[in-house]
């Protein structure tokens, strides 16, 4: 059985209860914004880097809290 539905992400689809098409977010705090750092697809052990979606490059180490 399929079913499915459109995301900001794009498309969501389960076959057999399971989210094949599964994205995961790796997000880090950055001026004051949340952004994306890296964008995973799929569901172990077929996961790949989702590299139509725009992300940030990494800040490390973090800058020190504001006193």
């Amino acid at each position: 059985m399929f079913a499915s539905f459109e995301t900001p992400f794009g498309e969501v689809k389960f076959e057999n209860q399971v989210n094949n098409q599964a994205l995961t977010v790796f997000d880090q705090w950055q001026n004051g914004e949340l952004k994306p750092i890296f964008v995973f697809k799929g569901v172990y052990p077929n996961v790949e880097l989702a590299k139509e979606f725009k992300t940030t490059k990494m800040e490390y180490p973090k800058p020190n809290w504001p006193k």
